[in-house]
């Protein structure tokens, strides 16, 4: 079963389907925060990835190595908000679209 929404409700149908022996797939989720979800439940077979690129936006992102995600191992979600980040991208004013600049890339993607 494929399964998204709010962590609560991925929780509750995780353990749900754990229960009958279901496998699981989860759906993506914004900073990959699906990857700590994936550990903790026990049916979860496969992990939807995020081509966004948010790793700027964290101290230590998600490592992504072999096909196989590595959730960090810091309490709760494990994620910590970069300060770097928050002073780089937040704006005193809503800048229009064609002030944005480009996003940053992502080196997990190849380049064609």
């Amino acid at each position: 079963v494929n399964v998204h929404g709010q962590v609560t409700d991925v929780m509750r149908i995780g353990w749900f389907a754990a229960e009958k022996a279901i496998p699981v797939s989860l759906g993506n989720t914004f900073l990959e925060m699906g990857v700590h979800a994936a550990c903790a439940l026990p049916e979860v077979e496969w992990l939807e990835y995020s081509f966004q690129n948010f790793d700027h936006l964290v101290e230590e992102p998600v490592e992504i190595r072999d096909g196989w995600a590595y959730a960090p191992e810091r309490p709760g979600h494990g994620l910590v908000l970069s300060e770097t980040a928050r002073k780089d991208w937040t704006r005193p004013e809503i800048l229009k679209r064609d002030e944005l600049g480009a996003a940053p890339a992502n080196p997990r993607l190849p380049i064609f």
